[in-house]
């Protein structure tokens, strides 16, 4: 299987995103409702 590198703004959407869900976990739900054009949403 090969290895291909991450991205380092996914890698950084990934740890934010995980923040979010730790300390605000309201705040997260709302914005995982969220549609738009953004790779990051």
């Amino acid at each position: 299987m090969e290895e291909y590198p991450i991205h380092p703004d996914y890698i950084k959407g990934f740890n934010d995103s995980y923040l979010l869900a730790q300390h605000l976990p309201e705040l997260a739900e709302k914005l995982s409702t969220l549609q738009g054009n953004s790779p990051r949403l």
